[in-house]
């Protein structure tokens, strides 16, 4: 309360000559539609970015304009996110504030070169899963059902998203290639695999797993 005492509103100066003074509570709309228009993202990404934009909202200084956030309150929220969720949540509300501000910068409603978050320390974050070996993939198909085999086999010589692999079809496999359009990238990307391509450690080539697809099940997906 005692700093909001002391905080100046916009003067006349400051309406005269054009500059709006705009609170980060009011700019996070403003950002997300004009980089939902400029990235054109994926739904899941916009899901995600939307999770995070709701709880910059109750942020200590989300009632404050956009040029008078400091790296100190910026470093302070990320270190209690951190201790709270985790390094690696904190690591990614820290891209998005800093994509945030980066937009604002470009409005001029923060200085161009001063973007309170390219300062703070990017939280450390070590992934807690272990590699798979490949004893304990091939003891996984073993286990698995004909379809999830044939689905593990497609994932690990194509190196695409579980989403793209149940979408995969025969008729995708064409001259001896195959052809991906991850749904992430909502066919922006288009990605050519040739067949020949294997790995020696399971014996098998990308052309093999798909005719290993083929059953009595009459389907057009893989």
């Amino acid at each position: 309360n005692k700093v909001l005492a002391t905080m100046k509103p916009s003067s006349l100066a400051e309406w005269v000559t054009g500059i709006e003074v705009v609170t980060f509570k009011a700019w996070l709309p403003v950002y997300r539609k004009l980089w939902v228009e400029a990235k054109k993202p994926a739904k899941g990404t916009i899901d995600g970015a939307d999770r995070f934009m709701t709880r910059f909202l109750e942020t200590e200084f989300s009632h404050l304009p956009m040029s008078q956030i400091t790296t100190v309150h910026v470093s302070k929220y990320l270190d209690a996110i951190a201790e709270n969720s985790g390094a690696g949540t904190a690591l990614n509300m820290r891209a998005r504030l800093s994509d945030i501000f980066g937009f604002a910068i470009t409005k001029g409603h923060v200085e161009t070169g001063r973007n309170p978050v390219e300062a703070t320390m990017r939280p450390q974050y070590s992934p807690q899963r272990d590699r798979l070996s490949i004893e304990q993939f091939k003891a996984m198909c073993d286990k698995a059902s004909a379809p999830l085999a044939n689905a593990m086999n497609l994932a690990l010589l194509t190196a695409q998203r579980v989403s793209d692999i149940a979408e995969m079809k025969f008729s995708d496999v064409k001259e001896g290639y195959l052809y991906v359009s991850p749904i992430k990238l909502q066919g922006v990307t288009k990605i050519k695999l040739d067949v020949k391509i294997g790995l020696e450690a399971i014996g098998m080539t990308i052309e093999d797993a798909t005719k290993q697809c083929r059953d009595r099940v009459v389907s057009k997906y893989l």
